[in-house]
């Protein structure tokens, strides 16, 4: 499984974003593509992802199964990090299990305001993995994070290496540089040589990754089925307080 990129350039309004990148990502590492912010690292992402379609040049990837982490987690705060989970994957064991894995499992119930912003990402991570995606972009995962989370993140990321995943991280930090199997360094679009060699070894802490879950095929549970369980709540409350439901919610029961 591999990416290739064969000249492939991007330009807005006649500027030149990334200029003539050719390179061939493989299957079983983690490459990070390294640079200032507005060096063009997210719209790299975006073209790998299959998200940005309009370039020049050529991009190969095979229609591989794609997800994305961001610098924020993007979790929704009406829902708890369970929730957010189901709307991916309507699979509660093996949330469950991933939730494990990842040092989530005590927060499920939990709302995103009412964890840390390091929680937030592990969730975020989660929620990435529900897909068993073959390809897994992180755009900037520890920006917002401090040096201590920051660390946890990129050897979670790192333990999720395998045979049948490519992991493409792009950052301006350096707490992924001894996890990175290549450091692709990007000058304001243009790619300079590749720093590669061996990984050094896995800490038991990244072990997280590698998970092996396999998930059924399920659908994802639809939004309104939170909305309404949020207004079946609010009427109990009413009615134990009053008696009868509230006219606000009386059509949800």
């Amino acid at each position: 499984m591999k990416i290739f990129l064969e000249k492939l350039s991007k330009s807005f309004d006649n500027r030149t974003v990334l200029k003539d990148i050719s390179y061939t990502f493989e299957s079983g590492k983690l490459y990070v593509i390294k640079g200032v912010s507005g060096c063009g690292k997210t719209t790299l992402l975006n073209i790998l992802g299959g998200v940005d379609t309009e370039y020049e040049g050529i991009c190969e990837s095979g229609g591989l199964r794609t997800a994305m982490i961001f610098q924020k987690s993007l979790l929704l705060g009406g829902l708890t990090v369970r929730e957010n989970l189901l709307l991916i994957r309507n699979d509660p064991q093996g949330i469950k299990q991933l939730a494990g894995q990842l040092g989530i499992a005590a927060l499920l119930k939990k709302y995103p305001s009412e964890i840390s912003g390091g929680e937030r990402q592990r969730a975020s991570v989660a929620r990435a993995l529900l897909n068993a995606p073959q390809l897994l972009l992180a755009d900037e995962p520890t920006a917002s994070l401090d040096a201590e989370n920051s660390d946890k993140i990129a050897e979670i990321l790192a333990g999720l290496k395998n045979k049948d995943r490519i992991i493409i991280v792009a950052t301006h930090e350096d707490c992924f540089d001894r996890f990175a199997d290549a450091i692709l360094p990007l000058d304001y679009g243009e790619l300079e040589t590749a720093e590669e060699g061996a990984t050094l070894p896995q800490p038991e802490a990244a072990a997280a990754g590698g998970t092996g879950l396999s998930f059924k095929r399920t659908r994802p549970v639809p939004p309104v089925y939170f909305a309404v369980k949020r207004q079946r709540s609010a009427s109990l409350v009413c009615k134990a307080l009053s008696g009868r439901p509230c006219r606000l919610h009386e059509r949800a029961v």
